[in-house]
């Protein structure tokens, strides 16, 4: 082959293109097998980039080849590096070449993949770690059995999750040399998705959509004083400051996972978007320590003593300037800012506030006081559920990692510290020793507080 030397895309070339570009100056080189639809794979040798090349159907004409009587029949350079890229991810994840010893016994039962139910394995084994999921499902088994008859057991959310559990710690599905080892959820699977549009069928799902799913239905099944979701229930606060006034609004949303996005400054490679505008899983590598602190962003959500909060009423508003205001056709949160800016001067004077600040982006936003924002659970009547508070200090207990391009696709695998200090890899029924625990690629990761 005469392209490019490129290992990481399996194309095993010579770089005779290279060496023609050298000796000649003419950078472009297209790879004949991808050309469709008037495109293909070019790459520009002085640009040391892929591009376009609006006169390719012009290029192949130079030597005689026709731009129409292409069909694509090879992978293209890019291609073929995210096939390299995603079999790399698939070896990393589950740890293959790595010598790994199985293990057995309470603990250490696998759970067998009923069909693109991987994900539903890696949530309970992460889980299973819980302490307080353990005492309401494990230790706390025989009193949510005794409270329903065994024939209306196979309906009851808690007996089918407290069946699970008591598996699990039981060792009775992990023995060495067992004909079959691990558990089928197939019941509990059924019985947890019923009602949802995604999660009742047979299709692969994202992890963490079901894991909040889960915790609903915790939520609203758990019986008795202890609810193991209140173990990751936090509150996220936020911060609002009007530009107007510089007044500033605190306000508070009960969490159970912290999503962390990554802001994106600006595109600079055509291939960081997609035609189709379809979310897609990136190829990217984060390391995850250890151990995190989070006292830094500790916040108890009140109005500090350099800020000024907003009244708790709008008082001051007139509603005669309002809806005159309003007759003219400005809209009535524009209308009740300017009565309030103004101390309902006029109505002239609160039209030329509203043309003088035509451009503010929040013109048309309502004014936000203390006493409104997003809806809480003490504004709408619920008891607020247990937040605990306690130490900013975290270590890493266990993660998640997903293989495939897509959270709604590909194959999920759990990694979990146990108090030995050894971590495991479940990988549906097959439970082993980790021996290099792949961190960086973690989808759902589990900290607990130190």
């Amino acid at each position: 082959m005469c392209g490019r030397y490129a290992p990481m895309s399996g194309v095993k070339g010579n770089g005779h293109a290279k060496t023609h570009y050298e000796e000649t100056g003419y950078p472009l080189v297209v790879k004949l097998g991808t050309i469709a639809d008037g495109d293909g794979d070019i790459y520009s040798y002085s640009e040391d980039a892929p591009v376009r090349d609006p006169l390719l159907g012009k290029h192949l004409a130079h030597f005689g080849l026709s731009i129409d009587k292409f069909t694509k029949t090879e992978k293209t350079t890019l291609e073929l590096e995210l096939d390299a890229n995603l079999k790399h991810e698939f070896s990393t994840i589950q740890e293959e070449g790595a010598s790994l010893k199985n293990v057995y016994g309470s603990g250490f039962t696998g759970l067998i993949n009923l069909g693109s139910s991987c994900y539903i394995n890696s949530v309970l084994q992460m889980l299973y770690n819980v302490p307080d999921f353990l005492k309401v499902y494990g230790d706390n088994s025989e009193n949510l059995f005794n409270k329903i008859s065994p024939l209306n057991s196979y309906e009851d959310f808690n007996c089918q999750l407290a069946k699970i559990v008591k598996s699990l710690q039981s060792g009775e599905y992990s023995k060495e040399g067992q004909k079959e080892n691990g558990i089928r959820p197939l019941v509990f699977r059924r019985l947890a998705g019923r009602g949802h549009v995604e999660f009742s069928t047979a299709k692969q799902q994202d992890a963490e959509e079901y894991i909040r799913h889960l915790f609903d239905k915790i939520d609203n099944n758990v019986k008795g004083e202890l609810n193991p979701v209140n173990s990751f229930r936090f509150y996220l606060v936020s911060r609002f400051v009007d530009e107007l006034s510089g007044c500033v609004r605190y306000s508070k949303r009960e969490e159970t996972i912290l999503a962390l996005p990554v802001p994106l400054q600006e595109c600079r490679d055509r291939f960081t978007y997609l035609d189709n505008y379809q979310i897609k899983k990136l190829d990217v590598d984060v390391e995850m320590d250890d151990s995190i602190d989070l006292t830094a962003f500790y916040s108890e959500g009140k109005i500090q003593p350099d800020e000024q909060p907003f009244p708790d009423v709008n008082p001051d508003v007139n509603q005669e300037i309002v809806l005159q205001l309003m007759d003219m056709g400005f809209t009535e949160n524009a209308s009740i800012k300017a009565s309030i800016h103004t101390k309902n001067a006029g109505l002239e004077s609160a039209a030329n506030w509203i043309l003088q600040h035509m451009d503010d982006a929040d013109l048309n936003e309502p004014l936000p006081s203390q006493s409104t924002g997003a809806p809480t659970t003490e504004s709408k009547g619920i008891p607020p559920k247990e937040v605990r508070n306690g130490s900013g200090q975290y270590k890493l207990c266990a993660f998640i990692s997903h293989m495939g391009s897509s959270p709604h696709s590909g194959h999920y695998v759990a990694h979990v510290k146990r108090d030995d200090g050894f971590w495991y890899i479940f990988n549906d029924e097959k439970v082993a020793i980790s021996q290099n625990p792949p961190k960086s690629l973690g989808y759902l990761y589990m900290y607990k507080r130190d």
